[in-house]
């Protein structure tokens, strides 16, 4: 197993030995400080610093979701739709009248 992969699953492990009352008070270091450098960066103005603090999670959450987008489209066009790939075999053999049957029946389900 990679160093990165152990790290990763020891994190998980930690985790999932955190109790939920641990939960906040562990992550609670981390929050101020992210905060703290938001303050110092907007010279103390804490409306500001908040404003930007939420700026951040909802840019994160925009970007999550671009990928996961990017993800869903690219399986779907990495999959092949088995009745489209059928009637492409068949075509050299169905009348056009056929062939127009058959896409009419793939567009309606049956």
């Amino acid at each position: 197993m990679s160093r990165n992969l152990q790290q990763r699953a020891a994190a998980h492990l930690s985790w999932a030995n955190t109790t939920k009352a641990d939960r906040t008070a562990r992550s609670d270091v981390g929050r101020k400080a992210f905060f703290q450098q938001l303050l110092d960066k907007y010279d103390g103005d804490e409306q500001r610093a908040r404003h930007a603090y939420k700026a951040h999670f909802q840019m994160m959450a925009y970007k999550s979701a671009e990928v996961r987008r990017a993800n869903r489209e690219a399986r779907r066009a990495a999959k092949p739709n088995p009745g489209v790939e059928l009637i492409k075999q068949l075509s050299a053999t169905l009348t056009p009248e056929q062939r127009a049957q058959a896409l009419e029946a793939l567009k309606a389900g049956k």
